[in-house]
């Protein structure tokens, strides 16, 4: 008796559709057994027994015996009105609750498919509604998280009901084949993997995924687009050490967060400042508070700022790190070792000050120097040091704060030393959710000049479709000319290429327009032609050393003074140790390996993707 009641309750509650089913199949076995009895003993016709069956109150009808009519009305009504009503009850309060916890599963194509939904997902909302070319498109978002409790607060932050009748969600985990399919992520026009919020295996489940995404999509049919976030600086790194690319249709392309805002600053603004070759200022960048931003944006900032005056005034940016301990400067020193290897830096207490200098045996000819200060930026001590900095007439000091949260950056942005105010600072602040207590301190106008970055800046390309574009021509300059054999266009040149040449191809075409700044031209063929060749030399020297620092930050090493010498083992040295021999000063390098004025000749192509004549 239990086992058929549980088989019972299962059958009404599955919610699938197949308690409906159950219960055709049962009236009409009820129904074939009155039909029999009516027909045999009560000399019924079929036709009356079904009429009582359907329909109790055709119980007055004379046929048969009143039992037997009563026992067939009873058993009708029982089926057809009691459980025919609670089982469609039951289904369509199944269907609407699967449809709420996004248990439901539909079939797509050629949509937008975001895995996760983690705090980027309401930008990347916004961006798909506002890009036209994605107006038409399904969005299926597909996440562990709770899908009612989302569904609620996207609805309420995007007020936008047509929109948002366009976005479907899937209550899935990510680590699943199966479920992969059932979002039809093969069928997709692009691909987001996010992953979720506070996860301590977030890359690990991302890079999980995409493997799982690259069997599925397989190697034949179009290609889809895949962006793959990633949290850790580490993960990475271990991308920089991958020497070949699956064959794939997915196009991949991995990117951290916190570096792509700090990209998307330094590259799209003049917050940084620009120096002409005769200037004697150098750039002195602070960056505020311990955390994945302040990291993103020493890395990034070390890959962009690269000044022609280094060469004549020997100024080399300096980038100062508030609020490091000796513990956090050894954690970033160790993962940037090949880097401070070749970097003068120093670490600043109150107690004193502990300088290190470049190994002699590689030689002293970065631009950038580092500084990490073990004190917090609203103490007595750095707040002085702010001060001097900000009158120093011989630098001109940006600030960044990067903190963990919001709030945080906004409250130091609004009490820093007046002195910094009062000299028009540039600071950037890092805001992931709103942008209007900054937006509101910037019309004010007491606070310096304030930049915003991080999500809650509106001018970002959250949906990261043209990061890669401009890198994408810097390595099809190269290709053409060094290709064995060329591709045939940007996009076969590029799925070739391994993670860590897709970012140093990246990160050239980022530092463009800051070189553009500097030496006063724009892109056009014109102004490259009227370059001197002492100043398109310069230009080229500028490239060199930015290509030299972003080799090192992605873990090239240098090899020493005396190894240099001989190019012999060349290719074997920075395919089997990731010792790169270029990494050395311009002047060192043999004339047919100064690559970096075949990049400086095609400023025009790369800036706006047009081929002048």
């Amino acid at each position: 008796m239990k086992q058929l009641r549980q088989k019972l309750d299962k059958m009404l509650f599955e919610g699938q559709g197949r308690q409906l089913l159950w219960l055709s199949v049962i009236s009409l076995i009820v129904l074939f057994l009155l039909l029999l009895i009516g027909w045999i003993f009560e000399g019924m016709t079929w036709q009356s027994i079904v009429a009582l069956f359907m329909d109790p109150g055709n119980f007055d009808s004379p046929d048969g015996h009143d039992i037997f009519r009563i026992a067939t009305a009873l058993l009708g009504a029982f089926f057809f009105s009691t459980l025919l009503i609670s089982v469609f009850t039951n289904i369509f309060e199944n269907i609407s609750s699967s449809y709420k916890k996004g248990e439901s599963v539909y079939t797509f194509k050629n949509h937008i498919l975001i895995i996760g939904s983690a705090q980027p997902l309401k930008s990347m909302l916004c961006a798909i509604r506002d890009n036209q070319e994605l107006q038409k498109k399904d969005i299926l978002v597909m996440t562990a998280s709770n899908v009612e409790a989302l569904r609620s607060r996207m609805e309420i932050q995007l007020a936008d009901p047509a929109f948002f009748d366009r976005i479907s969600f899937f209550h899935r985990e990510r680590n699943s084949l199966k479920y992969l399919k059932e979002a039809c992520a093969e069928k997709a026009s692009i691909i987001y993997v996010i992953g979720e919020d506070n996860e301590s295996a977030h890359d690990a489940l991302n890079i999980h995924c995409l493997n799982l995404l690259e069997e599925l999509c397989g190697n034949e049919g179009s290609v889809i687009p895949c962006y793959l976030i990633m949290e850790k600086h580490s993960t990475l790194h271990l991308f920089n050490y991958m020497k070949s690319v699956k064959s794939t249709r997915l196009n991949v392309e991995v990117i951290n967060e916190s570096d792509y805002a700090v990209e998307q600053l330094l590259k799209e603004s003049d917050f940084l400042p620009a120096f002409s070759a005769d200037d004697e200022r150098r750039l002195h960048l602070v960056i505020a508070g311990n955390s994945i931003v302040s990291r993103s944006f020493a890395s990034v900032a070390a890959q962009i700022c690269h000044y022609p005056n280094f060469k004549g005034a020997a100024t080399r940016t300096r980038i100062s790190l508030i609020g490091y301990n000796e513990e956090e400067r050894d954690m970033f020193l160790a993962s940037y070792r090949n880097l401070f290897e070749l970097s003068h830096y120093r670490y600043v207490t109150a107690e004193g000050t502990e300088e290190t200098a470049p190994s002699s045996d590689i030689g002293d000819f970065l631009d950038i120097e580092w500084e990490f200060v073990n004190e917090p930026l609203i103490s007595s001590f750095v707040n002085t040091l702010l001060e001097r900095w900000a009158a120093d007439p011989r630098e001109v000091m940006v600030l960044a704060m990067c903190y963990g949260d919001d709030e945080t950056n906004t409250f130091m942005t609004l009490h820093l030393p007046k002195v910094v105010y009062d000299s028009n600072t540039n600071i950037a602040v890092h805001q992931t959710d709103s942008s209007e207590m900054m937006e509101l301190a910037n019309t004010i106008g007491m606070f310096g000049k304030v930049f915003i970055f991080g999500n809650a800046h509106p001018g970002e390309d959250l949906l990261f479709l043209n990061r890669s574009s401009k890198g994408k021509r810097v390595n099809r300059v190269y290709d053409s000319e060094y290709g064995n054999p060329p591709a045939k266009d940007e996009e076969e040149a590029w799925r070739r290429l391994s993670y860590a040449h897709k970012q140093s191809s990246i990160a050239s075409a980022n530092s463009i327009p800051l070189k553009l700044r500097c030496f006063n031209i724009r892109p056009t063929k014109e102004d490259i032609r009227n370059l001197s060749d002492k100043q398109l030399d310069s230009l080229s020297e500028v490239e060199h050393r930015r290509w030299m620092a972003t080799q090192l930050l992605m873990g090239y090493s240098a090899a020493t003074q005396e190894e240099r010498r001989d190019r012999s083992h060349f290719k074997e040295l920075k395919n089997e140790k990731f010792i790169h021999l270029d990494i050395a000063p311009y002047e060192e390098l043999p004339e047919q390996e100064k690559k970096d004025t075949l990049i400086m000749n095609n400023i025009p192509y790369i800036m706006t993707g047009i081929k002048e004549a």
